[in-house]
């Protein structure tokens, strides 16, 4: 066989590697397990940072990476703040915490995709994240079985 379907790699956190011409940033994240997330920059320059399960902490990434577009876990609603952070998840009131800290090292807000609403809360956690939107002044998206994001 001359290709395989599937290989495994070692990653290496802040070891950039090149999977078909995207440049891939493992980074470090804040989880009950060792986690990861990724910078993901395509051939023309743009950049994607995704992390499926995070808690706080993110902050300590922003002077590594500069994402056009962030998809985040966004799993709680403000009222379980304290279990968010136990459970290493964000709620609103955490990702606004970490979306002001990277405005204040990179100067801007990229594009952001919120992942992973707890169905219990989704209603609670949408009206929170609009409140957010309207406080940043910025637009935030939920994602949804089909969606396309462009960047």
């Amino acid at each position: 066989m001359d290709k395989p379907a599937l290989e495994y790699i070692i990653i290496e956190a802040f070891n950039q590697i090149n999977i078909e011409g995207y440049q891939v940033l493992p980074l470090p994240v804040n989880h009950t397990i060792s986690t990861v997330g990724f910078e993901i920059t395509s051939k023309d320059g743009k950049k994607i940072f995704f992390t499926g399960d995070t808690g706080p902490g993110l902050s300590a990434l922003w002077e590594h990476i500069s994402p056009d577009h962030i998809i985040v876990d966004t799993t709680f609603p403000n009222k379980l703040e304290n279990r968010a952070i136990n459970a290493a998840h964000l709620c609103p009131k955490l990702l606004k915490k970490e979306l002001i800290e990277l405005k204040n090292v990179n100067g801007n807000y990229p594009k952001i995709t919120l992942i992973h609403l707890s169905p219990r809360f989704e209603k609670e956690i949408r009206k929170e994240v609009k409140e957010v939107s309207n406080e940043l002044n910025i637009p935030i998206e939920i994602a949804s079985e089909g969606k396309e994001i462009i960047i």
